[in-house]
């Protein structure tokens, strides 16, 4: 099998998204992949660096083919995609690979050259959200600008020509459906977490709320970045309210931007000690998750959430943490209410404060039970184990 992606290799989404798969894959079936990946400049000079991560990947039958990203819109990145696209056709003709798996659509536009040099070849798209709205709510992208269109058209061709697509959410495949038509096979696997959370450690998490000194708090729990899709002032007004209702409430904000993070306590006039902002090592921090009494997931109402799959959500209920969630956040809105393992809160809601203090008081009453059932949904949702048939019949695409 063939994977291609053109995001940086190094980064942490990366390795849980897509290594972690890799992994699976050559751990459960006799399979070898390629994985064709981009790097930082700066990254691809660290031989220390390249061989550590050579190694880690080898350990998993991954082989690695690395090629240099100078910038998002650099010549030279562009060049290096259309050496990527040599390898692969390389790679196709001399070891029989049959199975491209592409990581969204730069990576499948780059895939759709290869079907036309090698139309034997299968293309899996593996889509993790609507990547063109993204980049435009993120202000990359100006609206129907050229290189909007463009980018449009891409997005439009990898949907249309992929034999197989995964998508994150069944909001997104039912997009799919609706907006291009699309009548090819489409399968639902969520983020799945990695294994390090279904195995937590409760003697270390106990340990860890005495050190910081929770063990008699409300321990309310944020992971992950400071930007623009992660609510972090509404985040700050909704603990605001649940300290109103529990003035034993902690907030345990673990991001590794903390300067960003401590800003935006600050300019909300916070007392330090009602908050505790700090960075924990990815292989640690369920853990850290572990000892706290509820999470928060706060996205805006907008079409790349309404079809999203946040890798945290699945995160908190691996480690037993009930959430406040948004609504329609992809799928998992729905999941809170149908396994009742959170609150649904909507910021417009003029009953929420109630509705708060009766989801804190029921927590403090069955924290066991909402425990259970968050276990109990991560391993059903977001254990990758839940969904060997799909890949078992992606597998067998490669070995025909």
């Amino acid at each position: 099998m063939i994977y291609i992606m053109v995001e940086n290799i190094s980064g942490s989404v990366i390795k849980s998204q897509v290594i972690s798969v890799l992994s699976y894959l050559t751990q459960h079936f006799d399979l070898d992949v390629h994985l064709l990946a981009l790097e930082r400049k700066s990254l691809c000079r660290d031989s220390d660096y390249l061989d550590e991560l050579r190694r880690e990947l080898e350990r998993h039958r991954i082989k690695l083919h690395l090629f240099v990203h100078h910038g998002r819109h650099h010549p030279l990145t562009y060049i290096n995609l259309g050496r990527m696209v040599l390898r692969a056709l390389g790679l196709l003709l001399k070891d029989k690979q049959r199975v491209i798996m592409a990581r969204n659509i730069h990576a499948a536009f780059a895939v759709l050259l290869l079907r036309l040099l090698f139309p034997g070849s299968y293309l899996l798209l593996d889509l993790r959200g609507l990547f063109v709205q993204e980049l435009v709510l993120k202000g990359l992208l100006k609206p129907q600008s050229v290189l909007h269109r463009i980018l449009e058209w891409m997005e439009l061709c990898s949907y249309t020509v992929s034999d197989h697509i995964l998508c994150v959410s069944k909001h997104l495949a039912q997009h799919l459906v609706e907006t291009v038509g699309r009548k090819k096979e489409i399968s639902v696997i969520p983020c799945c977490v990695e294994s390090d959370f279904l195995a937590l450690d409760v003697a270390k998490s106990t340990k860890i709320a005495q050190e910081l000194g929770l063990t008699d708090k409300l321990v309310v729990v944020y992971a992950g970045s400071v930007t623009s899709w992660n609510l972090v002032e509404p985040m700050l007004d909704l603990f605001a309210l649940l300290r109103k209702i529990q003035p034993a409430a902690h907030f345990l904000f673990l991001t590794a931007a903390t300067d960003q993070a401590e800003q935006a306590f600050r300019e909300k006039n916070w007392p330090p000690q009602e908050y505790t902002i700090m960075t924990v090592p990815h292989r640690e921090i369920q853990n850290y998750i572990a000892l706290a009494d509820l999470a928060v997931l706060l996205r805006e109402d907008n079409l790349v959430n309404r079809v999203a799959s946040p890798v945290k959500f699945g995160e908190y209920m691996a480690c037993g943490v009930p959430i406040c969630i948004t609504p329609f956040v992809g799928d998992l809105s729905e999941l809170v209410i149908q396994h009742n393992v959170g609150l649904v809160v909507d910021r417009d809601d003029k009953d929420i404060d109630m509705k708060l203090e009766a989801f804190v008081q029921e927590i403090q009453h069955h924290r066991e039970g909402y425990r259970r059932r968050c276990i109990e949904l991560s391993r059903a949702y977001f254990d990758r184990e839940a969904y060997h048939a799909i890949y078992e019949n992606i597998v067998k695409k490669e070995q025909m």
